[in-house]
């Protein structure tokens, strides 16, 4: 069940707008499929024996760290690029996210030659340093300490120099990208049954849920976080794992599949290989995303 792992690409740069999609609909869900597909190959799935057998049910990873970026957060800038008219893209864009989302923009605005501005704590990992400003995309450094009160700064100060900035926790096009995720997925899966996912971005899972309920499938969707922070969407059920279950999904996933995947987006399988983890009939598909482990946390697990 393995698939090849296909080469990305990027086609010839052509810029095809679409309106902004204020609410979760099919058509802005295909539209966002299309736009994403003119630009880069699909992600691959992997079939996991060992999780397979452990579960009694067929596995599929739904391998989203293979984006150029490290995570699925490309699919939702680049979406939301298409949507912005030219006379933002002429202002430069400016955000204060959290390390994925920045580095996704600096990538889009790397490709499409327009000016990037991330606005980031001084603690910004060096290793994403280094990559967004590879990409072209200018760092200015914030005292604030929490994401709130930096992006409130973030906000002021891009408005003042003229930047269009962009506000990635309300920004309601990200969800049709979840939509676009899993109508991928089923391409591959048809016969997918239940699907796990991460549940630090809302939009994604709004996204996936309203996708599946559209195709009236019986499909299941599990959340999955860390413990202490509560469920953002209504899922058919929701898993908290502790850091010692993370600790423990990033071992397996290593010495199973020879994959490193972060806290955060190793949530689903860390679920999933818990002892509590409820049975479920049909194939399940768990998507894995943002891969830039830090060389500390390899060595520690190592």
């Amino acid at each position: 069940m393995a698939l090849k792992l296909k080469a990305l690409y990027i086609k010839d740069i052509v810029y095809s707008k679409f309106s902004v999609m204020n609410s979760l609909t099919l058509t802005g869900i295909k539209k966002a499929d299309r736009y994403y597909r003119q630009w880069y190959n699909k992600t691959p799935i992997e079939y996991s024996k060992v999780l397979s057998d452990y579960l009694q049910t067929p596995v599929i990873f739904k391998l989203e760290n293979m984006q150029v970026s490290g995570s699925y957060k490309l699919r939702c800038a680049h979406y939301h690029f298409s949507t912005l008219a030219n006379a933002q893209l002429n202002q430069g864009l400016a955000l204060a996210s959290d390390e994925y989302f920045s580095l996704a923009y600096a990538y889009i605005c790397f490709m499409h030659n327009i000016e990037c501005h991330i606005y980031a704590p001084k603690s910004l990992n060096p290793d994403f340093q280094e990559k967004i400003f590879g990409y072209g995309a200018k760092i200015h450094f914030l005292t604030n300490k929490t994401p709130q009160t930096l992006k409130k700064a973030a906000k002021k100060l891009s408005e003042k120099e003229g930047y269009h900035f962009i506000d990635t926790d309300e920004e309601p096009s990200y969800k049709v990208c979840g939509g676009a995720l899993v109508k991928e997925i089923l391409e591959d899966v048809p016969q997918m049954a239940t699907l796990i996912m991460p549940d630090h971005e809302v939009g994604l899972i709004e996204g996936a849920r309203f996708y599946l309920l559209s195709l009236d499938g019986g499909y299941k969707v599990i959340s999955s976080s860390l413990k202490g922070q509560s469920a953002k969407t209504k899922e058919d059920s929701h898993i908290n794992v502790s850091e010692k279950d993370i600790n423990n999904a990033m071992q397996w996933l290593f010495k199973h599949h020879q994959i490193f995947v972060e806290a955060k987006g190793i949530t689903p399988l860390a679920a999933s290989l818990k002892k509590s983890f409820p049975k479920f009939d049909g194939p399940i598909v768990i998507v894995l995303s943002d891969r830039f482990v830090c060389s500390k946390v390899i060595k520690n697990l190592l």
